[in-house]
């Protein structure tokens, strides 16, 4: 059983997408759950900045903090709005220099249908795969974030800003010809800019996402509503999670500063357990494995043909019912250097 404040999911771009959930004291790898039942239960608030338990306003923050902090201001939503170029203060001009005058992208991406975007130069591809998009091309890199700004507004003209997320969960391919659509949308960038895209020139990025099974009919689990809900995961697509009854979970906009406690179904010991029959994960440090299954800690002893596991330690277990399936690390020191724990048994699930 895992429970925390649910925020983003962290991502790596790979063959297909790799999504992690960052926890205080767990680094899990959604993808290992993707085809195992899973349970989420609703436990409360946390202002993701004050830490109070006041209900959820916007974007993880409480009411106080989202019309306070520097990074919920209007320039975040609206980059055309951006005035650190000036030198003019919005709510901290330190901390709006540190955003707004690093080099910014403006794209295109195809998600439900073709949208142009901004985002920072460092968020690429990230900010792609954050919307579920399925390809995307950069137009143009600028200086700063009020360029970009004022390029997306002439762009909106021509292009959508928006994600339909229904159709965007449905779609896996599409013939649109992104490198055709930036070499069409550059005649209709500002003056100020054209001399910043003479030489630049991109390419189409691709993204690929693990997903089993695309939902036909998507539906919308709000967890606070429903407090608790329990499905087979089927996949994940930007930062939704894809369950097999076509219910779908938006960890970033239902999840951000809402306490959670997610764990999986079947049987075993321990707190809490991840495919059926496999192995166990327990609390205070000690864990041990079901039938088959491998003990994941820092202190433990694995069921039947189990094995005691360490950071970046790849073992196998016995034949079990079902093999674990979260890839977790055990210590700070694993986790800054981004070691993984893989465990396996015979006829998981």
């Amino acid at each position: 059983m895992f429970q925390d404040v649910l925020i983003k999911m962290k991502v790596e771009n790979n063959e297909q997408v790799d999504y992690f959930l960052d926890f205080k004291n767990d680094f899990i790898h959604m993808n290992q759950l993707i085809g195992k039942k899973i349970i989420l239960k609703f436990k409360g608030y946390e202002c993701l900045n004050c830490q109070s338990n006041i209900e959820i306003y916007r974007q993880g923050y409480c009411k106080k903090c989202f019309f306070e902090i520097p990074s919920t201001a209007q320039w975040v939503m609206k980059p055309e709005l951006s005035k650190a170029h000036l030198n003019i203060e919005e709510r901290d001009l330190e901390y709006e220099k540190s955003v707004q005058l690093k080099p910014h992208i403006v794209y295109l991406a195809f998600s439900s249908e073709i949208k142009v975007g901004v985002t920072r130069k460092t968020q690429v591809p990230y900010r792609w795969i954050d919307q579920g998009a399925i390809k995307a091309i950069q137009i143009a890199e600028l200086p700063n974030r009020y360029l970009a700004g004022i390029s997306e507004v002439e762009l909106k003209k021509h292009y959508s800003d928006k994600t339909n997320w229904r159709e965007m969960l449905k779609i896996n391919n599409t013939q649109i010809d992104l490198e055709s659509e930036r070499i069409n949308s550059l005649k209709s960038l500002p003056n100020e800019v054209l001399s910043f895209c003479n030489d630049q020139s991109f390419k189409t990025f691709n993204i690929s996402y693990p997903v089993q099974k695309y939902p036909i009919k998507p539906k919308s689990l709000n967890i606070i509503k429903e407090n608790s809900f329990s499905g087979e995961l089927a996949g994940i697509k930007g930062q939704y999670l894809i369950f097999s009854d076509d219910t779908v979970f938006n960890v970033n906009s239902e999840g951000s500063g809402s306490p959670l406690t997610a764990k999986g179904g079947g049987g075993g010991s321990g707190w809490g357990v991840v495919g059926t029959g496999g192995s166990s994960i327990g609390g205070a440090g000690v864990y041990s494995g079901g039938s088959g299954g491998n003990a994941v800690a820092n202190t433990g002893s694995g069921g039947g043909g189990g094995n005691r596991l360490s950071a970046g330690v790849d073992a196998r277990g016995g034949d079990g019912s079902a093999g674990i399936v979260v890839i977790r690390y055990l210590s700070t020191t694993a986790k800054a250097t981004g070691g993984t724990i893989t465990t396996y048994g015979s006829g998981g699930s």
